[in-house]
């Protein structure tokens, strides 16, 4: 670097040196000093928030240094930059959009919040991370998430340490660790941090013995052996039964006092196999059946999404299986019918089919090889848009994309 400023250097001319990301030159100090004390050079350094705090500078430079602060759009700015005159209407989209100056040009609202996201991912994951060696980020995210929803209260580590154990009187393996007061647990709530697999101590299921029992089922109805697709419908789930009870009996083991995470009682298992809940007689048996017990067992799993777009959702329109999962349908919060622009259940552009693109990534870098591949690619409603195996013919697919 040094070399490099020294060799480019006009004798003659007011010579300026501008240096982006400064800190990705190992010793770039020694350089800057250096370039100093030659007094031949206006030198401008930028960086890194978290590697150039402005006490790092100070140390680095002892006093040989101005510092320039850039801060977001205040709000009059932000009025001004957009020149909005209805001060009321104009705050309510601040507040949403905020003073991310980078943000404005982008033109969709989601466009802008990936934008902004990808800021806060850059500031979080690139800067601190990398500079303090953080080895625990999902905790360091939840300081950051506390930090942000009380930006206008005093902040302690004794409150955040309160806000992250919820009691620091007990232990993490008690149930009463999960609630700040005993209010919740009086009304009745369970100690839980999320569903069975969803805990921290839980495990990340790939592929597990009870899906590919209810993937055998599925097969074996679809080839007409209703008796063989019981067999199968059934042992997927007992498997995931046993599954759950082997790792409840584990957590019960490790000292966890909280009632949602105490193993099952092997009676009421028994019950529930030989209860209405499950179909007992092959005659009886339908598609349904078999999805809706694979849904419950596999929870949080992306195949259960896979699953629902086969059989489109709720529409009962695939071949003769008749509605697979009764009841299905958009939720009564539901808000973009920009994105998911079917009116119907049995329309497939009613329901979530795909993710878009990331506006401030794909779209933006590889915009040409995205529309190469999909010419909607960066249409709004590419959500509901099918992919190539959610669809029963190669031209209903390429009618799509037409």
């Amino acid at each position: 670097l040094n070399e490099y400023i020294e060799s480019s250097y006009v004798d003659g001319k007011q010579n300026f040196v501008l240096i982006d990301e400064v800190q990705m030159c190992p010793g770039f100090e020694l350089t800057i000093n250096n370039l100093h004390a030659q007094e031949r050079f206006d030198i401008y350094i930028t960086g890194s928030n978290a590697f150039l705090l402005s006490s790092d500078l100070a140390t680095l430079f002892t006093g040989r240094t101005f510092e320039v602060k850039v801060f977001p759009f205040s709000f009059s700015e932000f009025c001004e930059y957009y020149s909005l005159t209805d001060r009321y209407a104009a705050f309510s989209r601040y507040l949403r959009e905020g003073g991310m100056a980078g943000s404005y040009l982008y033109q969709d609202p989601e466009a802008k919040y990936d934008y902004i996201a990808d800021v806060f991912d850059t500031l979080i994951v690139r800067d601190i991370r990398q500079k303090y060696k953080i080895r625990n980020p999902i905790l360091m995210n939840r300081i950051v998430d506390f930090l942000m929803d009380n930006i206008s209260n005093l902040t302690s580590a004794r409150n955040i340490a309160n806000a992250l154990t919820g009691n620091k009187d007990k232990e993490e393996t008690d149930v009463n660790w999960y609630f700040s007061t005993t209010d919740a647990l009086n009304a009745g709530a369970v100690g839980s941090t999320g569903s069975f697999q969803l805990r921290p101590v839980s495990d990340f299921e790939i592929m597990t013995y009870h899906e590919a029992c209810f993937i055998k089922a599925e097969v074996l109805y679809r080839k007409g052996d209703k008796s063989g697709a019981l067999a199968a419908y059934k042992a997927g789930i007992k498997a995931h039964l046993d599954y759950m009870q082997k790792k409840l009996t584990e957590w019960q083991g490790q000292g966890y006092n909280n009632p949602d995470m105490m193993p099952m009682d092997n009676d009421a298992i028994t019950a529930y196999m030989n209860s209405a809940a499950v179909c007992q007689n092959a005659s009886d048996l339908k598609m349904s059946d078999i999805m809706l017990q694979k849904y419950v067992a596999m929870g949080c799993s992306l195949e259960n999404w896979n699953d629902m777009r086969r059989f489109n959702y709720g529409a009962g329109n695939i071949a003769d299986f008749g509605v697979v999962y009764p009841g299905m349908d958009r939720s009564v919060l539901f808000t973009g019918t920009d994105k998911l622009k079917g009116t119907s259940k049995d329309d497939p552009k009613y329901w979530p089919r795909r993710w878009r693109l990331p506006a401030t990534l794909e779209l933006s870098y590889n915009e040409a090889q995205a529309l190469a591949v999909n010419k909607h690619a960066e249409d709004t409603d590419i959500w509901s848009y099918p992919v190539w195996w959610d669809c029963a013919t190669d031209a209903e697919y390429e009618g799509y994309l037409k």
